[in-house]
């Protein structure tokens, strides 16, 4: 229902008539299903939309942006984290993604949780001291690490609010922070393994890319060069690049295949 009033207030917006669409491709979260597609394109059915819709998974769109029909992985890093492959027998297979409560390896929010962990740990003198105490702090509007504590606990649990704190281990680990480096490289070592699982699950090819994206990608260099360099040396025979493309380019070409006639 939240999609269809989006369309409607996206036209009411723009002043476009849907009669105007062709075709209209979504990526969803979780819509992998036939049966659940099925029900979500009912709605769309009764909306009275008259252009054709089709929906997938949001995995399927994001492998499809960085390659339209080869085998190809790809690792998502933003608040949460994902990895997923497409096999030469064109299934989707997948690994992590579990959410903040069980773990997404190097996502936002389990670099801040590793972060927040470091400054306490720090404070109770049972860990090395970091810069990271005074650059929360900072962010949080306190002068005192008790005060953090309380501050966190006072915020509600979002793993997207806690996600902001990663940018700063980041920061601090490229600048030396000991700290700091460690919880990205603890982090990336379990994001090599994940993707070695994802090689070996899908079979795929060797020289078969594995493209990284999301925010945290996007943010800098540095995190996405250290991760390269790990990938490469535990997964050889894949090479690393950045997907230069949003993940909705999946969604064009998906509806350019449709008004072509190649797709039904």
């Amino acid at each position: 229902d939240r999609v269809v009033k989006a369309c409607k207030k996206l036209f009411d917006k723009t002043g476009i008539k849907p009669s105007a669409f062709s075709v209209a491709v979504m990526g969803l979260a979780g819509l992998d299903r036939k049966e659940d597609q099925a029900d979500f394109l009912q709605h769309f059915f009764e909306a009275g939309f008259p252009f054709k819709a089709i929906v997938e998974s949001d995995a399927r769109q994001a492998l499809r942006a960085a390659n339209p029909n080869d085998p190809v992985a790809i690792g998502l890093f933003g608040t949460g984290s994902a990895f997923f492959a497409r096999g030469a027998d064109r299934e989707i297979y997948r690994t992590c993604g579990w959410g903040g409560l069980l773990g997404d390896v190097g996502s936002g929010f389990e670099l801040a949780k590793e972060g927040f962990t470091a400054v306490f740990r720090s404070y109770d003198r049972v860990s090395p001291e970091t810069s990271l105490t005074q650059k929360f702090c900072e962010m949080a509007g306190v002068t005192e690490v008790p005060e953090f504590l309380k501050f966190l606990y006072a915020t509600t649990f979002d793993p997207a609010v806690w996600a902001r704190y990663a940018p700063t281990v980041l920061r601090e680990a490229s600048k030396g922070d000991s700290v700091s480096l460690e919880i990205v490289d603890n982090q990336i070592d379990q994001v090599c393994k994940s993707l070695f699982g994802l090689t070996e699950k899908a079979n795929m090819p060797p020289g078969t890319e594995i493209f990284l994206t999301g925010g945290l990608i996007e943010e800098g260099k540095f995190y996405f060069e250290r991760l390269r360099e790990k990938i490469e040396a535990t997964v050889t025979t894949h090479p690393v690049r950045v997907l230069h493309r949003e993940s909705y380019w999946g969604g064009w070409e998906l509806g350019r295949q449709f008004l072509e006639g190649r797709v039904g």
